[in-house]
């Protein structure tokens, strides 16, 4: 429950980021491609789940839960330059 209370927000945010970030006329494809890797990564995180509790227990799938948050943390600060607007030459962001 406590991870759904962030769900939300962090969408909105992230369909926030596509929008600013998004070469013009390029906008519906970048939504879309948010959405594949929504999909495809609950679809891989349900996958390794399902099989580490065939495997071992709900118990230890439920133990993996901090690290892979922690991954998906050390992922986005790693990629977090790459969503700073262009700049121009003036040093300054282009005007919207």
């Amino acid at each position: 429950m406590v991870a759904g209370l962030a769900l939300a927000p962090s969408t909105a945010a992230g369909y926030s980021l596509i929008g600013e970030l998004a070469p013009p006329g390029a906008t519906t494809e970048a939504y879309a491609w948010q959405i594949v890797a929504y999909v495809a990564g609950a679809s891989l995180g349900t996958w390794l789940a399902g099989a580490l509790v065939d495997a071992v227990s709900v118990e230890a799938a439920l133990a993996c839960v901090p690290a892979f948050a922690a991954a998906g943390l050390v992922v986005a600060l790693a990629g977090r330059r790459s969503l700073a607007p262009p700049v121009t030459s003036a040093g300054v962001p282009p005007a919207s």
